[in-house]
């Protein structure tokens, strides 16, 4: 009753092999407890013989390897993960890299511009270490990518702590790295007295909640719109909206820039 019929034919093969052959075996069976508890044992038997090298008996030891198979497969799980998080991150550098040094920048704007960006993405990894790659806070995550941009005062972060994927924290935080870095170049962060609200809500939808997600400058100099969209807006616009499965849009508003997201609610901020 302890041991399933697949488990059982390999035992009995491999005693089997034993009397024919003789000499050392060790393999593992799955076996269960009274209580229906799965454990693996790991069998070392070794045939005993007479003087005429008869079969008398098996001498066998059974040892409980049931946590360190479990740790073995974990460890697998962690080095797979590992591997397709690592290709991840370089197919995102590769990107930020194509983009940054385009042959019409100048070598030393654009090795800013990449710099930052890798930055950004830097502070967002370490969040995601801490947090052991699971949920993290879109708070911190907000707060985080506009901390080197400006002191604290110059934002008004408002909005629900939601638990998001790491996938959708890394878009994220890259998003509002564009935005604040184009605030400091050309917008309200550009002098002393610009303001930037960030304001984000659980809305209710037709069928499920949707994110608000509203990007907001004043006080800074009279905006112009771009002759052409740069990296950084395709990113936000494209990138962003992609990751989110919504929309994204950035008004090149008179007073102010203004980058609004409708999107379905993450994954995990239910």
């Amino acid at each position: 009753e302890f041991i399933d019929p697949d488990q059982f034919e390999q035992t009995t093969a491999m005693l089997m092999r034993k009397l024919a052959t003789g000499g050392t075996t060790r393999h593992t069976i799955r076996v269960r407890t009274r209580d229906g508890r799965p454990l693996v044992w790991e069998v070392s038997s070794r045939l005993i013989e007479d003087t005429a090298g008869r079969p008398t008996g098996l001498h066998a030891i059974c040892r409980d390897v049931t946590e360190a198979k479990r740790s073995e497969t974990h460890l697998r799980l962690l080095i797979d993960e590992l591997n397709h998080r690592v290709k991840n991150m370089l197919a995102i550098v590769q990107g930020i890299a194509q983009q940054s040094f385009k042959a019409d920048r100048d070598i030393v704007t654009a090795r800013r511009a990449f710099e930052g960006r890798l930055a950004a993405l830097s502070e967002a990894h370490n969040l995601l270490t801490r947090e052991h790659w699971g949920l993290v806070s879109m708070t911190q995550i907000i707060g985080d990518a506009v901390r080197p941009h400006g002191e604290p005062a110059r934002f008004a972060l408002d909005g629900p702590d939601l638990a998001i994927m790491p996938k959708t924290a890394i878009s994220l935080a890259l998003a509002i790295h564009e935005l604040a870095t184009n605030a400091v170049k050309h917008g309200a962060l550009s002098n002393a007295a610009g303001q930037v609200a960030i304001r984000w809500a659980r809305v209710a939808g037709e069928n499920s909640h949707r994110l608000s997600l509203v990007w907001e400058e004043s006080g800074g100099p009279d905006v112009h719109a771009p002759e052409h969209r740069g990296f950084g807006t395709r990113m936000i616009e494209r990138g962003l909206a992609a990751e989110l499965a919504g929309t994204v849009k950035i008004d090149f508003r008179s007073k102010g820039v203004v980058c609004t997201v409708d999107a379905p609610l993450p994954e995990g901020a239910e």
